[in-house]
């Protein structure tokens, strides 16, 4: 038996596909027995710590093409394998989608985001993902690629969706589908992060919210880290105007205190915080306030 901290591959195979189609058949072929693998950040130190069960094949996803980011009909593309650290500099990101620039630069550190990719910080899935948070903010869809053709789904339904439900098949995630901000629209991100360690929050806000002159028509709140999953809350066609609080949903309660990834007390305060300060300046005046400056 290896010792602690001994460093073990426990794979026997590696294939490094170089078109989505053989990837898509090596994965429906064989079934659980794979493990897609782009970046690695979150996979390697699982299996190097025996936290992640044997398995017999590593499919490698980085030569399939899917780093590209493009804009087409309105909507922002993002492949599944871009770097955060590709999308942080991407001046078409920081144009059109500013809060997911926003993000995914508060991901981790800069040697983990030029590996990291968005495809596989969604696909992970923990409860600290911030780019979960900030594609649920902005309304992204996931597109899947499998033996059967491309398939779509809101990433909100996306990260709920049993895994053999949105990736059957054989299928891989593709891209994200983003639509952009305009100029009338206003956003916000910000996280409270862990004192020590690698920047993990403890609580995100990101905001969307559509406005018509000086009224908010549509709000998309998320909060992240908080639970399972992240919170989404949607006000739509409120005729808001700024500073009215109506506007903004109750604060978020995580469940029980059974949650083994975390203390619900620890993060229901700052939580309770963090969306008190965004509902107080009103989205319409981007005007500071304790914790955010809304953008613009």
């Amino acid at each position: 038996m290896a010792h602690l901290g001994e460093t073990i591959m426990p794979n026997e195979t590696f294939y490094a596909p170089g078109d989505l189609g053989q990837a898509c058949s090596l994965l429906s072929d064989l079934g659980d027995k794979a493990v897609v693998i782009a970046g690695g950040t979150d996979l390697m130190p699982r299996f190097n710590r025996y936290r992640r069960r044997r398995t017999e094949v590593l499919i490698y996803v980085g030569k399939l093409g899917l780093d590209f980011i493009e804009e087409k009909d309105g909507r922002l593309v993002i492949g599944a394998a871009a770097t955060l650290s590709d999308i942080l500099a991407s001046p078409m990101v920081k144009e059109k989608v500013p809060l997911l620039a926003r993000a995914c630069g508060e991901i981790a550190s800069p040697a983990v985001r030029n590996a990291a990719t968005l495809g596989g910080n969604v696909m992970t899935n923990a409860r600290s993902a911030d780019g979960v948070a900030a594609l649920m903010a902005l309304g992204a869809t996931v597109v899947t690629a499998s033996n059967s053709g491309e398939s779509r789904m809101p990433i909100d339904r996306f990260v709920w969706a049993p895994r053999k439900e949105k990736i059957a098949n054989g299928g891989i995630v593709k891209q994200f589908e983003i639509p952009c901000l305009t100029g009338a629209d206003r956003w916000v991100w910000e996280k409270l992060k862990q004192r020590q360690g690698d920047g993990r929050s403890v609580v995100s806000v990101s905001l969307r919210a559509g406005m018509e002159g000086n009224i908010c028509r549509s709000i998309r709140l998320v909060l992240g880290a908080m639970a399972a999953h992240p919170f989404v809350s949607n006000v739509e066609d409120r005729g808001s105007t700024p500073g009215r609080k109506s506007a903004f949903p109750g604060p978020y309660r995580p469940g029980g205190g059974r949650d083994p990834r975390g203390n619900r007390r620890r993060h229901r305060h700052p939580g309770h915080r963090l969306v008190q300060a965004t509902g107080r300046p009103g989205v319409g005046k981007a005007r500071s306030c304790p914790t955010f400056m809304m953008e613009t």
